[in-house]
């Protein structure tokens, strides 16, 4: 939004009220930039989970590896490569939260 839109539908506008106007859209952007910026970094984080998580599904697969031959992840049973996506889960199913 730039003044010239504000001054073209309330031509009477006055200076004190196009700064206000621009200083809480100014406010809102900065606001929305902000929760951009945190959703853009938990992506990041959810796609190298993810990576991480198929490559090591990749390497399962070519060992034909069972669910009893795999004991790896953070509460030690097949499921750990499901709780290294969502901790919380892991802490829930050990009795943490």
């Amino acid at each position: 939004m730039k003044r010239e839109d504000i001054k073209a539908i309330f031509a009477e506008a006055t200076d004190e009220q196009l700064n206000k106007v621009m200083g809480l859209h100014g406010a809102d952007i900065e606001k929305y930039k902000g929760k951009v910026t945190a959703l853009e970094a938990e992506n990041t984080e959810k796609k190298t989970a993810f990576d991480n998580l198929n490559a090591e599904f990749e390497k399962l697969k070519e060992s034909n590896a069972s669910a009893e031959d795999y004991t790896g992840g953070e509460c030690g049973h097949i499921l750990g490569l499901f709780y290294a996506v969502n901790p919380r889960l892991c802490l829930y199913s050990t009795g943490l939260i």
